[in-house]
């Protein structure tokens, strides 16, 4: 089920579907070029930045699934995703590396 979605200068497709946690990244023909998930550890005593805090099961379908993408424009483009829970964003190269992430997302 996509939830966002954004076209690198390439015209490549990423689909972001945050009940799947995933982000499909598809070749201008629609043909499927690979999978990022985003598998970030979420800290220790981290609060939720809206409502309750949620159950274990309910924090791990989360983090990490993409609320929100957008790609940068410029000749060196950047994804950005954003979760629900704990309300982070992340920056990833095109092909789903974190450089700024303690651990990195998995891309197959």
């Amino acid at each position: 089920m996509p939830h966002t979605i954004a076209a690198d200068a390439k015209g490549n497709i990423y689909v972001g579907d945050r009940s799947n946690r995933r982000i499909q990244v598809f070749d201008p023909d629609g043909k499927f070029q690979r999978e990022i998930t985003i598998d970030i550890p979420v800290p220790p005593g981290v609060q939720p930045w809206m409502g309750p805090m949620p159950s274990a099961e309910a924090a791990a379908r989360q983090s990490g699934a993409p609320w929100a993408i957008c790609i940068t424009p410029g000749p060196t483009q950047y994804l950005y995703s954003a979760d629900g829970y704990p309300g982070r964003t992340y920056k990833l190269s095109l092909d789903g590396k974190c450089s700024e992430c303690s651990a990195q997302p998995r891309g197959s």
